[in-house]
C-alpha cells in the first residue's frame, strides 16, 4: 500500500512539473481563439480567421511576459508590412509581374532579417514580410479596395493580439519570475553535477550531451531575460543581472569543460604527482557537493556551497604551488590546480549573479514601458551577414517561383500558395533545421485541411447553435496546442493550428463550397512544399557545407575576440553568438555521427578559447598597475598567436602558441616573485622600524588583495591555455578537417 502511494504520488509530481502545464497552456490557447473567434464574428469582420490566427501566434508561449512582447512585435511587424504592401500596390497595381517581384524581394530582406537578428526582432521582421502578402494578395486587381482590406486585417489582428495577451495574463497567469526561479535552481544543479562529474572524471561519451544540454539552458535565459521587459515593472530594472547571469553561466560551462579537459590529460599523462592533483580534483568534488543532497537552489543551500567555494578558491593556490615545489613535473599540477581554480571562481560568480537577479531592485520604478525600452541597455544579438543573405535568397526564390506560377496559370486560389510560401520562408528562417521543420509543417497542414474539411462540410450543417461552434473548435485548438507543448513537436502543433484557423475561416454567412475549399487546402500545401525545396536546394544548408560554414563563422568570433575592439556589450554578444552556433551545429543533418561529434567537440574548444580571450583581456584593461609593464607585449604576441591557432589549427601555429603561453606565465612569474620579495621586504622594514612607512623608494609595487587577485586569474588562464594546447596538439591531425 505504501508502495503504491509512493508511486502515485512520484507520478503526481512529474504530471503537475511536465503535463499540467501543457493542458494549461492549451486550454487559455484555445480559448483565446475562441474569443478572437466569437468578437470578429460578432462585429462581422471579412476574415475571423486572421483573428484566430494572431491569437494562436502569440500563444505559442506559456510566460505571459513571453506572450505580450509577441503581441508587442507583432503590431510592429504589421505596421511596417501595411506600409510595404500600399506602397507596392501604389507603384505596380496595374503590372502584376512587379508587383510579385517587389513582394518576393520585400519577403527576402524580411527573411534575411529574422534570420539575422535573435530574439523577438526576428518575430517582427517575419510578421513584416507575410503581412505585406495577406493585406494585398487578395484584393491586389481592386487597388482601391486594399486599404479597406489593410483596415479590417489591422482590426482582426488587434483583436487576436488582444484576446491572447489578455487570457494568457488574466487566466491562471504564468509569471517570468518563477520561471526565472526555476532556472536558476535547475542551471545551479546542473552546474554542480557536471562540475563534480568532470572533477572525477566521467566517461568519455558522457560530458558532450551534458554540456549541450547547459548550452541549451543558457538559450532559455535569454528569452526569459527578452520577456522580462514587457511583464513586471520591477523586472525591467533587473535586465543588467539578467545579463550577468546569462554571462556567467556560459563562463562556468567553459569553465567545467576545461576541468573535464585537464582531468583526461591527468589520466593519460605518465607523471611524479598525479596522485597530487587527482587529490586536488577529489578535494574540488567534495567542494561542491552533490545537488541531491546538499540542495543549492535553497538559500541554505547555497550559502553553503558559497563559503565552501569560497575556502576552497583562498587555498588552492598555496596548496598547488607546495605540490609544484615538491615534484620534479610541476607543469601538470598547476594546470590541474589553475582549472580547478577557475571552476571553483566562475562557480562563485554564478552564484553571485543567482542572488543579484532575484533580490528586489533598491531604486523604485516609475517609467512606461517606452521609456524602459528607449533606454534599456541591451546586447546587440545577431548572426552572420551570409546567412541571413542566403535565408533571404531562398525566400524570395520560393515566392517568386509560386507568384509566377500564380499568373501563368491564372489560378483562382494562387494568392493563397504565394501566402503560403510567404509565411513558411519566414519561419524556416529562424528555425536551426529547416528540413525537419518542413516536414512537420506540412503534415500539420495537411492533418489541419483534412479535420477543417470534416468540421466545414459534416458537423457545422448540424450545428444549431454558436456555442456548439465554438466547442468543437475549441477541441482542435487545445489537441494542437498541447502538441505544440511538448518539445520535438512544435512546428506540428503550431502548424495544425495556424492552417487550421487559415483554411476554415468560420464567417456568420457560412459557405458550403467544397471545391474552393480543396483548392484553397492545395494551395497552401504547395506553398509549403515549394519552400522547402527552395531551403533545400538554394544554396544548400544541409551536410558538411553547412558544417564548415558555422565553423568559419567560430572562427571569426575568435578573430574578434582576439584583435578586436571588444567592450562589454561586445563580449557578451560574441559569447552569446558562439553559443547560438554550437546549437546549430548539433542540427546540422547528413552527416556522420562520428564527424558531428568531433566538430561539436571542436566547437566547445573553440568556445573555451573565446572565453578565455575575453577574460585575459578584460582583466588587464581596468588594472593594468596589476600586471607587469612587460606584460602587454607578451599579451599581444599570445593574442596573435592564439588567434593564429583558431585560424589554421597546425602543429606550428599551436608549438608557437605554446610559446608565447610560457613567455607570458615567465613574465608574470617574475613579477609575482618580486611582489612577494616586496612584500617580504616591506614587512621586515615595517617591523624593524616600529611600522613606520616602508619601502620609501619604490622598489617594489605595492600589491593589494584586488591586484594580486587578478594577477593569480591571468596566471591561471594561461595554465588553463597550456592545457588546451597540449590537447589541442595531440588532436592537430584532425582539426584543419573540421575547421576548413
Amino acid at each position: 500500500m505504501v508502495t503504491n502511494l509512493q508511486g502515485l504520488r512520484e507520478e503526481f509530481v512529474v504530471y503537475r512539473s511536465e503535463d499540467f502545464p501543457r493542458l494549461l497552456h492549451a486550454l487559455k490557447g484555445a480559448l483565446a481563439v475562441i474569443l478572437a473567434m466569437l468578437i470578429s464574428m460578432r462585429l462581422e469582420l471579412r476574415g475571423p480567421g486572421t483573428a484566430m490566427v494572431s491569437a494562436v501566434i502569440v500563444s505559442l508561449q506559456q510566460q505571459s511576459g513571453m506572450v505580450i512582447a509577441r503581441a508587442f512585435y507583432r503590431g510592429i511587424g504589421f505596421c511596417g508590412g501595411s506600409l510595404i504592401g500600399l506602397m507596392l500596390i501604389g507603384l505596380f497595381a496595374q503590372a502584376p509581374s512587379f508587383f510579385l517581384a517587389g513582394l518576393a524581394l520585400w519577403i527576402g530582406f524580411c527573411v534575411a532579417g529574422s534570420s539575422y537578428y535573435k530574439n523577438y526582432q526576428s518575430y517582427a521582421f517575419v510578421l513584416s514580410g507575410y503581412v505585406a502578402c495577406i493585406t494585398t494578395l487578395s484584393d491586389w486587381q481592386n487597388p482601391y479596395d486594399v486599404i479597406f482590406n489593410v483596415i479590417e486585417t489591422l482590426s482582426e489582428v488587434v483583436i487576436g493580439v488582444g484576446t491572447g495577451s489578455l487570457v494568457s495574463a488574466l487566466v491562471f497567469p504564468q509569471k517570468v519570475v518563477p520561471s526565472l526561479t526555476k532556472w536558476r535552481d535547475t542551471a545551479l544543479s546542473s552546474l554542480v553535477t557536471a562540475l563534480r562529474a568532470a572533477a572525477l572524471g566521467a566517461p568519455l561519451n558522457a560530458p558532450m550531451d551534458r554540456y549541450l544540454s547547459l548550452v541549451n539552458e543558457s538559450v532559455a535565459i535569454e528569452g526569459l531575460r527578452a520577456a522580462a521587459v514587457f511583464e513586471e515593472p520591477d523586472m525591467r530594472l533587473r535586465d543588467e543581472a539578467l545579463l550577468t547571469l546569462d554571462r556567467t553561466f556560459l563562463n562556468t560551462i567553459a569553465s567545467i569543460y576545461a576541468v573535464y579537459r585537464a582531468r583526461q590529460i591527468a589520466a593519460t599523462t605518465e607523471f611524479e604527482g598525479r596522485e597530487r592533483v587527482e587529490a586536488i580534483f577529489a578535494r574540488l568534488a567534495d567542494v561542491v557537493g552533490d545537488p541531491a543532497t546538499d540542495a543549492p537552489g535553497t538559500e541554505d543551500g547555497l550559502d553553503h556551497l558559497e563559503a565552501r567555494l569560497q575556502a576552497f578558491e583562498r587555498a588552492l593556490p598555496a596548496e598547488v604551488q607546495a605540490h609544484a615545489d615538491e615534484a620534479e613535473n610541476d607543469r601538470v599540477i598547476e594546470m590541474g590546480g589553475a582549472e580547478a581554480w577557475l571552476a571553483t571562481s566562475s562557480l562563485l560568480e554564478f552564484c553571485g549573479a543567482c542572488r543579484l537577479v532575484l533580490d528586489p531592485p533598491s531604486v523604485p520604478f516609475k517609467q512606461s514601458i517606452v521609456h524602459a525600452i528607449a533606454f534599456m541597455r541591451s546586447v546587440r544579438i545577431h548572426t552572420s551577414g551570409i546567412m541571413a543573405l542566403a535565408s533571404g535568397l531562398r525566400a524570395t526564390t520560393a515566392v517568386a517561383v509560386v507568384g509566377a506560377a500564380w499568373l501563368l496559370s491564372g489560378w483562382t486560389a494562387g494568392y493563397s500558395a504565394v501566402v503560403s510560401a510567404g509565411i513558411t520562408s519566414g519561419f524556416f528562417s529562424i528555425i536551426p533545421s529547416p528540413a525537419s521543420a518542413s516536414r512537420q509543417a506540412f503534415g500539420g497542414c495537411l492533418i489541419a485541411c483534412i479535420v477543417a474539411f470534416i468540421v466545414n462540410f459534416s458537423l457545422m450543417p448540424l450545428f444549431g447553435d454558436v456555442s456548439v461552434l465554438a466547442l468543437c473548435f475549441g477541441v482542435v485548438i487545445f489537441l494542437g496546442g498541447y502538441l505544440a507543448a511538448i518539445p520535438g513537436y512544435v512546428a506540428l502543433g503550431s502548424s495544425i493550428n495556424i492552417y487550421f484557423c487559415y483554411v476554415l475561416t468560420p464567417t456568420n454567412v457560412a459557405v458550403y463550397d467544397p471545391p474552393a475549399f480543396l483548392d484553397r487546402a492545395f494551395a497552401l500545401l504547395l506553398g509549403i512544399g515549394i519552400s522547402a525545396i527552395a531551403f533545400a536546394l538554394v544554396v544548400p544548408r544541409e551536410g558538411e557545407r553547412l558544417a564548415k560554414r558555422y565553423a568559419t563563422r567560430i572562427r571569426e568570433l575568435v578573430q574578434d575576440a582576439a584583435e578586436g575592439e571588444v567592450d562589454r556589450e561586445d563580449a557578451a554578444e560574441i559569447e552569446t553568438a558562439m553559443r547560438d552556433l554550437i546549437v546549430r551545429i548539433t542540427t546540422v543533418p547528413l552527416v556522420s555521427k562520428d564527424y558531428l561529434a568531433n566538430l561539436t567537440q571542436w566547437a566547445f574548444g573553440q568556445l573555451w578559447m573565446v572565453n578565455t580571450l575575453l577574460q585575459v583581456r578584460d582583466l588587464g584593461a581596468p588594472q593594468t598597475h596589476a600586471l607587469p609593464p612587460a606584460w602587454d607585449d607578451a599579451q599581444r604576441a599570445w593574442l596573435a598567436a592564439m588567434d593564429r591557432v583558431a585560424q589554421q589549427p597546425e602543429r606550428a601555429s599551436i608549438e608557437a602558441a605554446l610559446a608565447a603561453t610560457e613567455r607570458g606565465l615567465a613574465v608574470l612569474a617574475t613579477h609575482a616573485a618580486v611582489n612577494e620579495a616586496g612584500k617580504t621586504a616591506d614587512e621586515n622594514a615595517r617591523g624593524s622600524a616600529g611600522n613606520t612607512a616602508a619601502n620609501p623608494a619604490g622598489d617594489y609595487p605595492a600589491q593589494t588583495p584586488a591586484t594580486s587577485t587578478t594577477l593569480l586569474k591571468v596566471r591561471a588562464r594561461l595554465y588553463s591555455t597550456r592545457a588546451a594546447l597540449t590537447d589541442l596538439e595531440g588532436n592537430a591531425a584532425r582539426s584543419p578537417e573540421l575547421a576548413s
